[in-house]
């Protein structure tokens, strides 16, 4: 991580826990013409180290997705303590992103490679209108939804399965497998909220498994049926593509020794 050339800056690794509003935003990865996570943090992160930073994240958020505890690195030969850095981008960042956590990283550190599991929520608002302070963040669903059936049919998603059935087109990856640890709805007041946890994701996956289980849900999908959508590889067998609004990138997990060496919050 550092450098021994004699008269060079030693760098830093230094490791963020961010939480955002994605409303506004493009989605995390830096876009031409538009405003994304990704590139407001840098931008602010630039004025203040006076460097050009590079922010590598966990996940790559969509248009409109939150995140509730987002992971990203950025390498600086800035002096500044994690606590003076984290102050400093607050001061400079928008209200709708906010640095909760600053850390110096262990040499290798990295936020997408190093994670082994990453945990996404996706809420339901079940009634006739949503309170203000909840409507950018859950969508609502006037209707009666058959919620015995969708938990069973969320359980049909837990293992290591080719989930090609949820890839939207746009999608990069190289292998369609992955390895869902849990699925689950739970129930949080007036609100239904679906838990995923999984070593990765395809884009929009999350969203995609949503849609589906609405449909069951709204009586449109046998919960049996999750089993052969993912035999079938097709994504016309799969829902579609729930709203933005209500995904929310809950929790980054790593391994013992590979998490940041002095935290500050």
């Amino acid at each position: 991580m550092g450098d021994a050339t004699p008269g060079a800056r030693m760098t830093q690794l230094v490791r963020l826990t961010l939480q955002y509003t994605g409303t506004a935003y493009a989605g995390w990865q830096i876009q031409p013409g538009v405003p994304t996570v990704q590139g407001t943090i840098e931008q602010a992160a630039q004025q203040i180290t006076g460097e050009t930073v590079r922010l590598f994240a966990a996940g790559r958020t969509d248009a409109g997705v939150h995140a509730r505890a987002q992971v990203a690195h950025f390498e600086t030969s800035s002096t500044l303590s994690p606590e003076r850095l984290a102050a400093a981008l607050n001061e400079d960042l928008p209200r709708d992103i906010r640095v909760t956590g600053a850390a110096i990283a262990i040499p290798g550190f990295h936020a997408r490679r190093g994670a082994i599991a990453k945990e996404y929520r996706y809420f339901l608002y079940r009634g006739a209108a949503v309170v203000p302070d909840r409507g950018p963040f859950t969508l609502l669903v006037r209707r009666a939804l058959d919620e015995p059936a969708m938990r069973e049919a969320a359980r049909g998603f837990v293992g290591t399965h080719d989930f090609a059935a949820l890839r939207s087109a746009g999608s990069s990856a190289v292998s369609t497998v992955r390895s869902v640890r849990a699925a689950e709805w739970r129930d949080e007041g007036p609100e239904l909220v679906f838990r995923i946890e999984a070593d990765g994701y395809l884009y929009k996956m999350v969203r995609t498994i949503v849609g589906t289980l609405l449909e069951v849900g709204r009586g449109r999908r046998a919960p049996e049926s999750i089993p052969e959508v993912l035999k079938g590889r097709d994504r016309s067998l799969a829902g579609p593509v729930a709203p933005a609004r209500g995904l929310h990138l809950w929790e980054v997990r790593y391994p013992p020794g590979n998490d940041a060496a002095h935290a500050s919050r």
